[in-house]
């Protein structure tokens, strides 16, 4: 199965990365970082709209965040895989701040 999601328009932000713009905004003004703090940005999603450019990417791009950035589609457990990643890369010393979504 898939879901009935039209084309979007790869030149303009997606809808999942403006959920996650937003939601990556509220976060590093709670936790006091910047974009230069950051250095990944792992997104968990049950589907996306299209596959390129992934969602992390735009989201790393629009927020001007260096390092790497994936999605992970991984179905209903994706958010629970990205968590643990990131743990996981801040854990061996791969990152230091890792955002996911």
């Amino acid at each position: 199965m898939m879901p009935a999601v039209l084309h979007e328009d790869e030149s303009k932000l997606s809808i999942h990365a403006e959920v996650g713009i937003k939601a990556a905004q509220v976060a590093m003004k709670n936790a006091n970082v910047t974009s230069s703090d950051i250095d990944a940005v792992i997104l968990g999603t049950s589907h996306a709209a299209r596959n390129y450019p992934s969602v992390a990417i735009e989201i790393q791009n629009e927020l001007g965040i260096n390092g790497y950035a994936y999605d992970m589609l991984v179905g209903c457990s994706s958010t629970t895989f990205a968590i643990n990643n990131a743990v996981s890369d801040i854990s061996s010393g791969l990152a230091d701040t890792v955002f996911s979504n």
